[in-house]
Parts: structure tokens; sequence; C-alpha cells
């Protein structure tokens, strides 16, 4: 059963990337973005914070500026949620490379 904050998480963010497409396609209209294209994006997205999360941690940003790694951290936690959600949801398979790369987060976090 899907709670209304999750339903309104992936609502919008679908209605975001279908406006994101058509404006990047001079207006031509595209079709809504499968749930699988959905998490193709997320898991990019993820992988693309644990990149710069490491770069900031190993280059010392961190320290003179924690609000970056803050801002990164909780994008990073907003999108291994909606991950989650699509997984729970949809039962969407995710490409082994994600599925070791989010396991690897879950258990140097824990």
């Amino acid at each position: 059963m899907q709670n209304k904050s999750s339903q309104a998480t992936f609502e919008n963010l679908t209605q975001f990337r279908t406006i994101r497409r058509k404006q990047m396609s001079g207006g031509t209209e595209l079709p809504a973005m499968t749930p699988n294209e959905v998490t193709a994006k997320v898991v990019e997205d993820i992988n693309f914070l644990r990149g710069r999360i490491d770069h900031i941690k190993k280059a010392k940003h961190a320290n003179t500026n924690p609000s970056i790694l803050k801002t990164y951290e909780s994008m990073l936690e907003s999108r291994e949620t909606i991950l989650a959600w699509l997984d729970e949801n949809y039962h969407i398979q995710i490409n082994q490379s994600a599925q070791v790369a989010t396991a690897s987060a879950k258990t140097s976090s824990n």
C-alpha cells in the first residue's frame, strides 16, 4: 500500500522530468517517463552524489565548509529513499553494479 507522501514524491518526480524533457525537446510533447526510466536516473544521481561525497571527504573540503557535505548527504539520502520506494512499489530490477553500490553504502552507513 502506498502512502500519500511517497505517491506525491513519484508524481512530482515524474512531472518534473516530463516538463524538463519537453523543455529540452523544444516544446514537443514527449511521453511520461516509466518507473524504469526514473529508476535509471535515480541510480545515476546516487552514483554521482557518492562520488562527490567521496571527493569532498578526501579533499578535506568537509572541514572548511560542512554545509556542502551535509547538502550532498541529504540529497543522497533522498535519492536512496526514492530508489527503495521504487523497488518496493514496482519491483524494478536494478543492474548489478547499482545493487552493489547501494548495498555497500548501506553497510558503510551502519
